[in-house]
């Protein structure tokens, strides 16, 4: 959901997503707050927490592998 890296110098495959929802979205819109951070060895985290017009409502826990093209 984020980038770090440039997408041109790296792949960075989707290697799993958890999300955890506390009720149901309202409205049109969702909104993510994200950060990212992984190591010099290429492995690590994506979190995120979900929100809309009513405030938070979920968070999202990706792990990454960044590895070079």
């Amino acid at each position: 959901m984020t980038v770090r890296a440039d997408p041109a110098l790296v792949h960075f495959p989707n290697v799993d997503l958890t999300a955890h929802l506390l009720r149901t979205p309202e409205g049109e819109w969702l909104g993510v707050d994200a950060s990212q951070t992984f190591g010099d060895n290429g492995i690590g985290l994506t979190s995120s927490v979900l929100h809309d017009a009513a405030g938070p409502l979920g968070t999202l826990a990706q792990s990454l592998t960044v590895r070079p093209r």
